[in-house]
């Protein structure tokens, strides 16, 4: 693998930790890009492993923007659209699907999941993100 397909990656790795990130306010307002509200949405990422630190928050606001974010739907779903700056700027859309930890301990209440099948849901999952 060659370098620049390595920083292509890390680039769009970086876009979707973005859009994880809870950018919206409780009414589904996209907090102001560069406030202070955005940039601690984006410090506090999705409240799991996903989370920006200050120098990636300069690096992702240098060269791109949010412009509108989808906050989670009643299934959890969720899309943000970004773009670069420029006279020519490329868009790139990020789907994020549901909260795994979350959506698993919502669905064992409704019954919606066995406990037989969450190890493999889990796995599937897990294989399926490295792919």
């Amino acid at each position: 693998m060659n370098k620049s397909t390595i920083s292509t990656y890390l680039r769009y790795m970086q876009l979707q930790v973005v859009a994880e990130a809870f950018l919206t306010n409780m009414s589904g307002t996209l907090y102001l890009p560069g406030s202070d509200e955005f940039n601690q949405a984006l410090i506090d990422g999705n409240k799991h492993t996903s989370k920006l630190t200050t120098p990636e928050i300069k690096d992702f606001q240098a060269n791109w923007k949010v412009v509108a974010q989808q906050a989670n739907t009643d299934t959890g779903f969720s899309g943000t659209l970004f773009k670069t700056p420029g006279d020519n700027p490329e868009y790139v859309i990020s789907f994020r699907s549901t909260e795994f930890v979350e959506d698993n301990i919502r669905d064992r209440a409704v019954g919606r999941i066995s406990k037989a099948s969450s190890a493999d849901n889990a796995s599937i999952i897990r294989f399926a993100h490295f792919e």
